[in-house]
């Protein structure tokens, strides 16, 4: 629900029937996040109606700790073990270690995922904004992972790279 919402565990965890608004025959999802007590009207993606469905629209309860433990399980058994690079500043000192990319995976990945599936879908920054409840685009585009080649292909079809020959200033 994180990832299709792009909700933090402490807001999802508490989705149930009540949040759930019909307008103009869509569904939504109203809340206040608990962290900072906006009010955010979430359109539903068909997977999440799916998902809220399956469970009379109160997710199971549980314990974001357990879910953060599991979870690294279930990216293991995914196969998602790429050996990636972490920084740390430990003493003072920039420390750079090598871990899999599994013992990364935390209920905070899928609102990083969340919010990058939609800037890849094309909806502009500050209307994820609204949902995600970031407040500044600065920290929103910290959440943004989009590789450099992701990015040099999105540009590539870009109508500045295909499109007519560049005027010559006179």
């Amino acid at each position: 629900m994180g990832c299709y919402t792009a909700q933090r565990y402490s807001d999802y965890s508490r989705f149930n029937k009540d949040m759930i608004k019909t307008i103009d025959g869509k569904q939504f999802l109203e809340l206040y996040q608990k962290k900072t007590e906006a009010k955010c009207l979430i359109p539903l993606r068909p997977e999440a109606i799916s998902i809220l469905k399956r469970y009379d629209y109160t997710l199971p309860k549980t314990f974001e700790q357990k879910v953060n433990k599991d979870i690294k399980h279930v990216g293991e058994l995914a196969g998602i073990s790429e050996v990636v690079t972490k920084f740390e500043t430990k003493g003072g000192f920039r420390v750079q270690t090598k871990v899999k990319k599994f013992s990364h995976i935390s209920t905070h990945t899928a609102r990083r995922t969340g919010c990058t599936l939609m800037y890849l879908a094309g909806i502009p920054t500050l209307k994820i904004m609204k949902i995600s409840g970031h407040a500044s685009e600065k920290v929103f585009l910290k959440y943004i992972r989009v590789s450099q080649e992701e990015t040099a292909f999105d540009l590539a079809n870009h109508n500045y790279f295909t499109g007519s020959p560049l005027k010559v200033a006179k």
